[in-house]
């Protein structure tokens, strides 16, 4: 499938990638329509400088850690990154995850979140199933209608509120329309002529024409009568804290300012502090934002307690469009073809020659069926040769690009076949910097290739135990990054099977191979005496939040990570475990302490 980039030239490219694979809680979309926001998407391009200071800090901090040689792969995989762009659209489902209850095939839905692409693969709290009634085009625009939204709840407009909208883009029109709908006076403010203009046809009461050095308190504070504003949402995007302060001055007293876009924090605390102004940022699409197991893993905050999540924004905007409340057809600037089109609407953005303020793709029906053959995309042919070993490498982590597999590419007489992760994108930037055959989102095709004689797993832990039991099956050798298993069940089941198969399993427990780890067990290779060991870890701490610490996707550090120094230990004494005990630090301060410092003791 093609998707949309911005290289390190700050070039629009379009770039085939393999297509979403589906997994559990998520939904596989064909697109049909998304949506270019001009301010959120160009925000980040002129920033393309890889040799800051403190980038070149980080990198000194590798060298010193990791080498000369590691420094140069991760510096390599930096600049030949694509950075994705796009995050709303509209689309049909066309594949789900099996515990997917809540859509069907054929469902038309707004997604949020997502990349420019012909396909995406989005959470099921992130899809919204549109009305019958609503124009695919405008649902394209439920992400960005979400935010606006968000704002507005924040603000908790009521009717006849004097409500200010600094920036009169994308964000500014929609919060427009919304501050309008609920009932309220709408001023706008922008630096440009036309997106005023613009913003009457969304429901503007008044518009000013400003600059920085514009009399806007003055303009303000006439419109609403010397009462001042009840509500400002600053929707601007800029690195000046003027217009936050202007709008600190034109509100009234116990006014409510919510901070929409991104513009400068230096506030002047007079106005704030005298006025008592109730100050708020909002956050994105609204409740669930950022909350890996709201957003990824499809947990839903309870209706009663949390009203308005993202989801519930997204399918509230909808509805306002079913019921007619709504026009957006104003707000489209252009109607491209997703392609080459959609490459000069990025130049033209970023020429910022024009004053487009919403930017529709359409995407074009394609060929491309809808089974898992998009999956895949070969750079080159993969042939087995005498006397080479093919490898397949499922999971393209931090370690398993940075270690793992520049440790795989130094063995003789080894082919890089195939590289598989849900992240069809990483897969492939990973093929090419490696020198992969072939990139894929379906680790599957990877066990049913028969070229392959060797699978390495770096996924996440929970998916060790069933990727190498699924490939142990297929009759290829494994190697599987620690912990083999997340249960001593699945541990036993994983021995047995290894045996029946005839096939080697090993696990990537590689503290024993350090240098120093194997001369000191040359050291004690001649002793005649008991042996005490003191092995003392000092990692860090993860948050709570963390994957690892999650009981079912990582399960947690001793799972994780001690299993590591077990494992050293074990090896250095060589003597199986008869018995053990352990301590922990029970903090009522922090769970993080009490979690993390525990001592343990073998014999």
């Amino acid at each position: 499938m093609r998707q949309l980039f911005v290289d390190k030239q700050v070039r629009c490219v379009i770039d085939d990638v393999p297509r979403p694979t589906p997994q559990a809680g998520h939904v596989l979309i064909k697109v049909l329509y998304s949506v270019i926001s001009p301010g959120t998407e160009t925000a980040s391009l002129g920033n393309s400088s890889t040799v800051s200071g403190n980038n070149l800090s980080k990198v000194m901090g590798i060298i010193q850690s990791g080498g000369l040689e590691r420094a140069i792969e991760i510096v390599k995989d930096k600049l030949n990154r694509l950075s994705p762009k796009g995050y709303s659209g509209a689309g049909v489902v066309v594949a789900k995850g099996e515990d997917v209850l809540e859509f069907e095939l054929g469902d038309k839905v707004a997604y949020a979140g997502q990349p420019h692409a012909e396909y995406v693969l989005a959470p099921k709290n992130l899809v919204a199933k549109m009305p019958e009634n609503v124009a695919m085009g405008e649902a394209a625009f439920t992400t960005l209608g979400a935010i606006a939204m968000q704002s507005v709840r924040l603000a908790n407009i009521q009717l006849g509120d004097n409500v200010v909208v600094v920036g009169l883009g994308l964000i500014g029109q929609l919060a427009v329309a919304l501050a309008a709908a609920a009932g309220a006076n709408v001023i706008g403010i922008d630096l440009v002529a036309e997106r005023v203009a613009l913003a009457q046809k969304m429901g503007l009461t008044n518009g000013i024409l400003s600059t920085e050095t514009d009399n806007v308190i003055r303009e303000v504070m006439e419109l609403t009568k010397g009462r001042g504003a009840d509500v400002v949402l600053l929707c601007a995007a800029t690195a000046s804290s003027v217009p936050a302060n202007q709008a600190f001055a034109y509100a009234r007293r116990k006014a409510k300012v919510v901070m929409v876009g991104a513009m400068g924090l230096n506030f002047n605390r007079s106005d704030l502090y005298a006025k008592e102004i109730d100050f708020k940022v909002s956050c994105s699409y609204g409740p669930g934002r950022y909350d890996r197991d709201y957003e990824v893993k499809g947990q839903d905050y309870p209706f009663e307690y949390v009203r308005w999540t993202e989801n519930r924004n997204m399918n509230s905007f909808l509805q306002l469009l079913s019921a007619g409340k709504l026009n957006l057809r104003p707000l489209i600037s252009k109607q491209l073809i997703f392609g080459q089109e959609a490459t000069e609407a990025y130049r033209l953005l970023m020429e910022q020659k024009n004053n487009l303020v919403g930017i529709l793709l359409k995407y074009p029906e394609t060929a491309e069926s809808d089974d898992q053959s998009g999956a895949k995309i070969v750079l080159r042919p993969v042939l087995p040769k005498q006397g080479m070993i093919n490898v397949g490498v499922i999971g393209v982590g931090g370690f398993s690009r940075n270690t793992l597999i520049p440790a795989i590419k130094k063995i003789k007489n080894v082919n890089l076949s195939a590289v598989a992760d849900i992240n069809g994108v990483e897969a492939k930037h990973v093929a090419k910097l490696k020198g992969f055959g072939y990139a894929t989102t379906d680790y599957k095709q990877v066990l049913a290739d028969k070229n392959i004689d060797v699978v390495m797993i770096a996924t996440r832990h929970d998916t060790h135990y069933q990727i190498a039991r699924e490939a142990l099956l297929a009759g290829k050798h494994v190697h599987v990054e620690k912990p083999m298993t997340m249960d001593l069940a699945q541990a036993k089941e994983l021995e047995k099977l290894v045996v029946s198969s005839n096939k080697l399993l090993q696990v990537g427990y590689n503290r024993r191979h350090a240098p120093c780890i194997k001369k000191i067990k040359s050291l004690l290779a001649n002793r005649n005496t008991p042996l005490m060991t003191l092995c003392r870890v000092n990692s860090g701490s993860l948050p709570l939040s963390h994957w690892v610490n999650d009981p079912h996707e990582g399960g947690g550090r001793l799972i994780g990570e001690i299993c590591h120094f077990i494992d050293l230990l074990y090896w250095l004494v060589e003597a199986e475990i008869a018995d053990f005990g352990f301590q922990k630090i029970d903090s009522p301060v922090s769970a993080i302490t009490a979690r993390d410092n525990i001592s343990i003791n073998f014999k």
